[in-house]
């Protein structure tokens, strides 16, 4: 079934209605490109009900996409709100502070739809600028985060090393095709 923001909202509201600590709702995002699906995001992982700091590792392992995420309104008052100093990844730093200390819903259904065309600015750039001083803040966050666990702390640094590696590589392959050999270059050096 393709989803619907009605569907979503609906199979978002029952379960954080019967779990008040749950600060947020996730489910899968269906990735569209030239009106073919292009993919499902990430599903590996746990589904269910997930308490810190489980939660946040599942997140890292998932890697959500912020369209089929509902929070809570309270989440603001619990965490702040977007962090502007880590720039492009801000969204996923909220995420990992919301999971880091609060309860978390993930579910496998899909539950919104994200279209990828040439003109989305983050699709075409093979700027690594636009990730890498705002990843590196988010492990600095949670590597001083001391509510959290040291082994939890370097779980959650290596799993977003991996992730910005991949990235990064995602960057490089972007910027030969596109023969921006300088941004290869400055990539590799990461």
């Amino acid at each position: 079934m393709i989803p619907t923001f009605a569907t979503f909202f609906e199979a978002a509201m029952q379960p954080l209605s019967s779990n008040p600590d749950v600060m947020f709702y996730a489910g899968l995002t269906i990735q569209v490109e030239d009106n073919k699906i292009a993919g499902i995001s990430k599903n590996g992982g746990r589904f269910g009900y997930l308490s810190p700091p489980g939660s946040l590792l599942d997140i890292l392992d998932q890697q959500l996409m912020w369209n089929s995420i509902v929070f809570r309104s309270k989440v603001v008052d619990c965490v702040g709100v977007l962090d502007i100093d880590v720039g492009g990844p801000a969204d996923i730093d909220f995420e990992f502070r919301v999971a880091a200390h609060h309860p978390v819903i993930i579910s496998n259904e899909p539950s919104a739809i994200y279209t990828l065309h040439s003109q989305n600015f983050y699709a075409r750039s093979s700027d690594y600028k636009l990730y890498l001083p705002g990843f590196k803040l988010i492990i600095n966050k949670m590597m001083s985060d001391e509510s959290l666990s040291l082994d939890t702390r370097i779980q959650v640094k290596n799993r977003l090393n991996a992730w910005l590696a991949n990235i990064l590589i995602a960057l490089a392959v972007r910027a030969s095709l596109k023969g921006e050999f300088d941004n290869v270059s400055a990539i590799a050096k990461y």
